[in-house]
């Protein structure tokens, strides 16, 4: 038996007070009755947009009515006007099928960019607005997105299905750092219990969408999400803030990245407009040792495989990146620095390779400060390079 409880709805405008409130917390609400702060985009029709973008041609997903990524139930794309696109939206059968989704309109829909109000919620200038059309009865299944979410519902409805990140290992997720990590095998509409028992031990928060709705998503939640009609969206994803990802969930996402490409591809909030140091301090500042370790770690990858790519030196074998202490004795090889500097960056490795185990409890307070000054040493003003 699942366990299924309501989302928090409240009637108040997408103010800056709600985001102390909720968005700072981490915490789910829908907002209801706040369409008037959206601009023109709240009066979206299917017939009012056919009107204005007709002969648009636009990418649309197609499918059985269920939109997985990855293995399993996969989906096609196919390119049409946006007036055939609605046609295909509204002639759909009962299991749905047709969507023009996650589209970012600034990109893809630039004709609509001045209806559309950005939330406060958001309050943040990177927070990316995306549209949703789609047929009745299109199914994304069980996720979770390493982003904050605030989500309009403009016209139809939507069903979410949400669960805290609190129950990560009861949606039986791939391994973290891995293709589609962020996808669970569960089918949490139809959950088989005989394959995924701990499932049953989870949360559910349900909640339905009626036009004028807002959603605020925290990040690492996961959703299952179905159109109960033919349905209009526009969402907002941005960073979260670093204390959000400092959570058991993201740290287990941390090490996975690191593990997969050294946080090669890691964004914000992990990785500012100077590299990973920074934030580093403050994540050793909140006591957190093997994270900050990691986050130094890979401001040296970062440096050490970009003189590896100059010196025409692999640091990867396979997709799969080589290991530093590799890389680091190929440029000393190589003259690309002297002996004295590989063998510092070589006792820092040890370290980095300590805190891969995830574990505190096996590196000291200043034993983790002095990496990271040994490390700002070596990877400040290109000091690696100057070598």
């Amino acid at each position: 038996m699942i366990n299924v409880a309501s989302v928090e709805r409240i009637a108040a405008p997408e103010n800056s007070s709600l985001a102390e409130e909720y968005v700072r917390p981490g915490r789910p609400v829908v907002i209801s009755g706040a369409a008037s702060e959206w601009g023109p985009m709240a009066d979206w029709t299917p017939e009012k947009l056919e009107s204005r973008l007709d002969g648009k041609l636009v990418r649309v997903s197609l499918s059985a009515g269920v939109f997985r990524y990855g293995a399993g139930d996969s989906f096609t794309y196919d390119i049409m006007t946006f007036r055939q696109a609605a046609a295909a939206i509204r002639s759909a059968g009962p299991a749905g099928g047709v969507y023009v989704m996650q589209q970012p309109i600034a990109r893809s829909f630039p004709e609509l960019c001045a209806d559309v109000r950005a939330s406060e919620l958001a309050g943040a200038e990177s927070a990316v607005a995306h549209f949703w059309f789609g047929s009745a009865n299109n199914v994304t299944p069980l996720h979770y997105d390493a982003v904050c979410n605030v989500f309009r519902q403009v016209y139809g409805r939507k069903r979410f299905l949400l669960y805290s990140p609190t129950f990560f290992d009861e949606m039986y997720p791939p391994p973290v750092g891995g293709p589609f990590a962020h996808v669970s095998p569960v089918d949490a509409e139809r959950p088989d219990l005989t394959r995924h028992p701990r499932f049953a031990a989870a949360k559910q928060l349900e909640v339905v969408l009626n036009p004028g709705d807002t959603l605020f998503l925290p990040p690492f939640w996961w959703h299952c999400v179905r159109s109960l009609d033919i349905s209009i969206s526009v969402n907002f994803w941005w960073a979260p803030e670093l204390a959000h990802c400092l959570a058991t969930v993201g740290l287990r996402l941390l090490a996975g990245a690191y593990e997969r490409d050294r946080l090669a591809t890691m964004g914000a909030p992990f990785r500012g407009p100077e590299g990973f140091l920074r934030t580093a301090r403050e994540v050793l500042k909140l006591g957190l040792r093997w994270p900050a370790i990691l986050l130094a770690g890979a401001e040296i990858e970062r440096v050490v495989r970009g003189l590896a790519k100059a010196h025409g030196i692999a640091a990867s074998v396979d997709g799969a990146p080589r290991a530093l202490a590799e890389v680091n004795r190929d440029l000393a090889a190589a003259g690309a620095y002297s002996a004295e500097l590989a063998g510092r960056i070589s006792r820092l490795d040890r370290w980095f390779e300590l805190a891969r185990g995830a574990r505190d409890e096996v590196i000291g307070e200043r034993e983790a400060v002095d990496v990271l000054d040994e490390v700002e040493r070596l990877a400040g003003p290109a000091q690696v390079a100057a070598e």
